[in-house]
């Protein structure tokens, strides 16, 4: 009965959202920034300790600045994603724009190729995950964590599975690259989270730290022979975004170690956050394990 009432409230609160305007939306965005960084304080030891420790050589002042900006664009993305799912088509691909998949997955689905996108918790990947399927010429297969609520659950695959995209749990991961796809396919795997099981890990120099990374991109990068792009989001204004995927590793020309396309990965995710920085998802509890 629970898991009923919990669905209720949140399609109330969803159909709220449809209502409101994106200025009133930023508004309360405002409003859930400062109860959070100075009411609340979510998370705020957490963000604290990891903007610290990857950035030592800041001075207490600038690390303030980031982990505000950090609050004021983590409420945006809030707001943005309750309201993504109640936005058309047309609306969304005004405000996430993939400029290049022509370019960088085109000639490997001419060739028939499936390949791995690894995106970021950076800037907003809601978006992304809404109507990225739109410029896609693969058909797309998103793995994901199942909400605990299956109801709120199916909502949110049923919405997002009507733009040539298919999600499946994380639980199924081995039975999906078990299959043979009918149409070329790109599968879209979360990589910068903190592994469940550090035992399956890559460990990898993230910001000169011993870190541990999820390791389905690179093994099934390497296995199944499936080129791996990271998916760069940039923010363009309040509520715009453009996007890119950048090849990392191409195990169809070239022989990779194990661990090989974590390390790339890794680089290039160190390398967008130190540009800016606000703009990652610092309330994660990154290094939770130690080696």
């Amino acid at each position: 009965m629970k898991h009923y009432f919990g669905f209720a409230f949140f399609i109330v609160f969803v159909n709220i959202f449809r209502l409101i305007p994106f200025w009133i939306l930023y508004r309360i965005s405002d409003l859930l920034y400062y109860l959070g960084f100075y009411l609340i304080k979510y998370r705020k030891k957490v963000v604290y300790e990891n903007l610290t420790r990857c950035f030592p050589e800041k001075s207490d002042k600038e690390i303030d600045r980031i982990a505000k900006d950090f609050y004021r664009h983590f409420c945006d993305i809030l707001v943005e994603g309750l309201k993504g799912f109640t936005l058309s088509k047309e609306t969304l691909m005004k405000r996430l724009v993939i400029n290049n998949v022509e370019k960088s997955l085109g000639a490997f689905y001419e060739k028939g190729i499936n390949c791995i996108i690894a995106p970021a918790h950076y800037n907003n990947w809601e978006y992304p995950g809404l109507v990225g399927g739109q410029y896609l010429q693969h058909y797309g297969t998103i793995l994901y964590k199942p909400i605990s609520n299956p109801l709120i659950d199916r909502y949110f695959k049923k919405k997002r599975k009507q733009w040539n995209t298919d999600f499946w749990s994380i639980y199924d991961t081995q039975k999906l690259f078990e299959q043979t796809f009918e149409r070329p396919h790109v599968v879209v795997m979360a990589a910068d989270q903190n592994p469940g099981n550090v035992n399956k890990a890559h460990w990898v120099n993230f910001f000169d730290i011993d870190t541990a990374f999820l390791h389905g991109p690179d093994f099934y990068g390497r296995r199944n022979k499936m080129p791996v792009f990271y998916a760069e989001v940039r923010r363009l204004k309040r509520g715009h975004y453009e996007a890119e995927f950048i090849l990392i590793a191409d195990p169809t020309t070239e022989t990779l170690a194990e661990g090989e396309i974590t390390q790339r990965y890794a680089k290039k995710l160190a390398s967008v956050i130190k540009e800016n920085p606000p703009y990652w998802l610092w309330s994660h509890k990154r290094w939770k394990h130690k080696r």
